[in-house]
C-alpha cells in the first residue's frame, strides 16, 4: 500500500463551502491577509492576526487518561477557563469540598483547591510527519507489515522527541483514515487548582437525577490555575510551586461587539464526514442502538442508587454526568438519522464517486474496487455484531463480570502450572483480586445494571443469543424479561459463590464453579465476547485499508478545498462570524458560525483583537448533522458568553485577587 504525499499542511476542510453574503462582506478584509475562512484551518502559509505563541493560549484538559475538553488561559500567571467537568471531578473525589458545586471562589491563592487526577496539556509543537512514514514503508507492503512498521516508526519518533523529559507527552496521530500523520508535543501541567466555579443550583435530591445534573452543567464554567516548580517544570502538587507562566493568554471583553470575525481554536475529535454510507448505516442500525441499550440501564441503576445513598450520589457525580452525556448524545444522533436525509445524501455522494471512479481513466484503478472491500468488511461485522456489542458493553460498563473473569484467568493460568505451589499461588492471587473487587463495587447497583444487560442480550437476533439466557428466559413473555432477570439475580446475590471470598475458595477447591448459575452466565458472556472479538478483528482487517484508500480517493477527487474535515484531538482553528441578536443582551450564550461540530467542548472563541468572547459549551448537539456531512448553512458553535461571565465576576468578586489579576495585569 502506497502512502500519498501531501504538498500541503493539515488543512481543516469542509465538504461544502457555504456562507451568507453578509458574512462574506465581513470576511473580505481578513481574506486579503490570506486568512482561511469557514471550515478551514489556518496554516503557516495563512498567517493569523496573532503572534506565533497564540496557540499556546489554549490547552487540553485531561482527567485521568481521558481528554475531556479544551480551555483558554486568561492571565499570564496560569489562570485557565474551561468547562464544568473539573468541578464535578473534584466534588466526586473529596468529601470535604462537595460544596464546590454550589459555587466557589478563592479570595487569595492560598484558598485555591488542588484537583488530583486533572492535568492541562499545553501544545508546544505540532507538525506533519507523514513523509517519515512514507520513506520507511516500502511499496507493496502487506497490511500487517504496514501496521507493524507504523508502530515501530511511531515508537521511534516518540522516543526521539521526548528524550528524558518527564513532563512531556508526545503523540503521533493518524488523520484522514491513516493517510496523514501529525506529531504533537505537549507540556504536562499536573498541579491544577480550582480558583472559581459556577453554582450548579441543584438541591441534594436533584443531584441524584443525572439528567438534571447534565442539563444544569451545560453553560457552566470553571476557573483553574496551573502551577509548576520555580524552574518551570511540572512535578505534581507541591506547596512551594509557583503559578505557571503562560506564553499567551487572552483578554476578556466588557461587552459583546455588534458583529465580528472570530476564530475558534481547540482540540476537537474526529468527524465522520469521510465515512461511507455503509458505515453510517451500520452505526445507525447496530452500533448506536447497542450504546443506548448499554448506557440507559447503567444510567438508571446509578441514579436509583444515588436516590437512596447520598454518599454514592456525590462520589459518582462525574461518573453519572458522563453516563447521562453518552445517553443524551447517542439518542440525539439516532433522532438525527431518523429525521434527516443524511443516509440518502451520503448514498448520492457515493453514486457520484462510483461514476467518477469508473469513468476517469487517469486515476488509481483500486478506487473502482474500494466499495467491494468495504462491503465485505461490514458483511463480516454484521454476522455477529449484535452479540459482540451487547456482550462488549456488558463487560465494559459492568463490574460483576470482573469477578467471573478472575476465575477464568485462574483456570487459564493453572493449566500451565508445573507445581502445587504455583497452583496455590495462582489461587491465592485470584482470591485476593476478587476480595479487592468486592470491596470496590456496589453490588446492588451492579446487579441492577446486569439485569438490564441480560434483558438486552436476550433481545438480539435469535441466532446470536446465548444458550444460558435461552434457558433462563424460556417461555417468558417479552414484558416479563426484565422482571425475570431481576428475580434471578436477587436469588444469586445470596447463593452465588462470587460474592463471598471463602465460598469462592471452596468452589475452586471442590471444582464446583460451573454448578453456579450466575458464574455460568457470566462465563458464557466472556467466552462469546472473546469469540466475537476475533470476528471483529477480521472486520477491521478488511475495513481499515479499504477506508484509507477511499479517503485517499476522496482527497484526489475533491481537491484540497473540498476534503472532509479531520482533527482527531489535534489542534484546529478556523474562522467564523458572530452577530449580536437583539435578544442576546442577557443571554448566557453566544452563537458563532465556526465549524467545530466534532465535540469541540471548551474551545476558545476569540476576536481578531485577541479578546475571548466564548468558551464552547459541552452541549453542541444541535450541530450533530455537520459531524457526518458538512453543511455550511447549518454549522454553528454554541459558547458560554464571556462578557456576561466577566460582568458577573465584577459584580460578585471585586475583592478577589484573581479578578484583580485579570482586570489589572502587570
Amino acid at each position: 500500500m502506497t502512502y500519498i504525499r501531501p504538498s500541503w499542511l493539515f488543512v481543516f476542510l469542509g465538504v461544502i463551502i457555504s456562507a451568507c453574503a453578509s458574512q462574506e462582506n465581513v470576511r473580505s478584509d481578513v481574506e486579503n491577509q490570506a486568512f482561511v475562512t469557514e471550515g478551514f484551518q489556518l496554516t503557516s502559509s495563512h498567517p493569523t492576526p496573532f503572534d506565533s505563541s497564540f496557540t499556546k493560549g489554549v490547552a487540553k484538559v485531561f482527567i485521568g487518561n481521558s481528554f475531556t475538553a479544551s480551555g483558554a488561559f486568561i492571565s499570564a500567571d496560569g489562570l485557565f477557563l474551561t468547562t464544568y467537568e473539573p468541578v464535578l471531578l473534584l466534588a466526586s473525589n473529596n468529601v470535604q469540598i462537595r460544596d464546590a458545586i454550589n459555587g466557589f471562589s478563592s479570595n487569595t491563592s492560598s484558598d485555591e483547591i488542588p484537583i488530583p487526577g486533572l492535568a492541562l496539556l499545553v501544545l508546544t509543537e505540532e507538525r506533519d510527519v507523514t513523509s517519515i512514514y512514507e520513506d520507511q514503508i516500502p511499496d507493496g507492503a502487506s497490511n500487517s507489515q504496514i501496521a507493524r512498521l507504523k508502530q515501530q516508526i511511531t515508537q521511534s519518533i516518540i522516543r526521539e522527541e521526548r528524550g528524558v523529559a518527564s513532563d512531556l507527552l508526545v503523540q503521533v496521530t493518524d488523520l484522514y483514515s491513516g493517510n496523514q500523520q501529525t506529531l504533537s508535543i505537549y507540556k504536562i501541567l499536573n498541579d491544577i487548582r480550582l480558583v472559581w466555579s459556577d453554582d450548579l443550583d441543584l438541591t441534594e435530591s436533584e443531584l441524584s437525577d443525572s439528567n438534571r445534573l447534565l442539563s444544569s452543567s451545560f453553560g457552566k464554567v470553571s476557573l483553574l490555575r496551573a502551577y509548576t516548580n520555580a524552574d518551570g517544570h511540572s512535578i505534581g502538587y507541591n506547596v512551594s510551586n509557583v503559578p505557571y507562566s503562560a506564553e499567551h493568554h487572552f483578554r476578556l471583553p466588557d461587552e459583546l461587539p455588534d458583529q465580528t470575525e472570530v476564530i475558534a481554536l481547540g482540540f476537537p475529535d474526529r468527524t465522520f464526514r469521510s465515512e461511507t454510507y455503509r458505515a453510517l448505516n451500520f452505526y445507525y442500525t447496530l452500533t448506536n442502538p447497542s450504546i443506548v441499550d448499554a448506557y440507559v440501564p447503567l444510567q438508571h441503576s446509578q441514579d436509583a442508587n444515588a436516590k437512596n445513598n447520598t454518599d454514592y450520589s456525590y462520589s459518582t457525580l462525574y461518573q453519572r454526568y458522563n453516563t447521562a452525556s453518552q445517553v443524551a448524545r447517542y439518542k440525539k444522533i439516532q433522532e438525527l438519522f431518523s429525521a434527516s436525509e443524511l443516509l440518502e445524501l451520503k448514498a448520492d455522494q457515493e453514486a457520484d464517486f462510483q461514476i467518477w471512479s469508473e469513468t476517469d481513466t487517469t486515476i488509481n484503478p483500486t478506487y473502482k474496487q474500494v466499495f467491494t472491500y468495504i462491503n465485505q468488511a461490514f458483511d463480516i461485522a454484521e454476522q455477529n455484531g449484535s452479540s459482540f456489542y451487547a456482550t462488549n458493553y456488558t463487560i465494559q460498563l459492568g463490574r460483576i463480570d470482573d469477578l467471573a473473569n478472575q476465575i477464568k484467568i485462574y483456570y487459564e493460568q493453572s493449566a500451565l502450572a508445573q507445581t502445587d505451589q504455583e497452583l496455590n499461588d495462582l489461587k491465592a492471587l485470584a482470591l485476593h483480586n476478587i476480595d479487592q473487587l468486592l470491596q470496590s463495587i456496589n453490588i446492588d447497583t451492579e446487579l441492577e445494571y446486569l439485569s438490564y444487560s441480560l434483558a438486552a442480550l436476550h433481545s438480539i437476533p435469535e441466532e446470536q443469543q446465548l444458550p444460558s439466557l435461552d434457558r433462563l428466559f424460556e417461555n417468558v413473555g417479552d414484558d416479563k424479561i426484565l422482571e425475570t432477570a431481576r428475580v434471578f439475580l436477587e436469588r444469586q446475590k445470596s447463593s452465588s459463590f462470587l460474592f463471598d471470598v471463602n465460598a469462592t475458595k471452596n468452589a475452586l477447591e471442590n471444582e464446583t464453579t460451573y454448578d453456579d448459575s450466575l458464574f455460568t452466565v457470566l462465563d458464557e458472556i466472556l467466552f462469546v465476547n472473546d469469540m466475537n472479538r476475533n470476528n471483529h478483528a477480521i472486520y477491521l482487517a478488511y475495513l481499515q485499508p479499504a477506508q484509507q484508500v477511499f479517503v485517499r480517493a476522496l482527497m484526489e477527487k475533491s481537491g484540497i478545498r473540498n476534503t472532509p474535515a479531520d482533527a482527531n484531538g489535534t489542534l484546529r482553528y478556523n474562522s467564523g462570524h458572530f452577530a449580536k441578536a437583539e435578544n442576546m443582551i442577557d443571554t448566557d450564550y453566544i452563537i458563532t458560525s465556526n465549524d467545530f461540530s466534532a465535540n469541540g467542548s471548551g474551545s476558545a472563541v476569540v476576536t481578531l483583537d485577541g479578546l475571548l468572547l466564548g468558551i464552547a459549551d459541552a452541549e453542541n448537539s444541535g450541530n450533530i448533522f455537520s459531524n457526518y456531512l458538512f453543511n455550511g448553512e447549518a454549522t454553528y458553535l454554541k459558547s458560554s458568553s464571556i462578557p456576561k461571565l466577566f460582568g458577573k465576576w465584577t459584580k460578585e468578586h471585586s475583592d478577589s485577587e484573581w479578578l484583580q489579576e485579570i482586570t489589572n495585569p502587570n
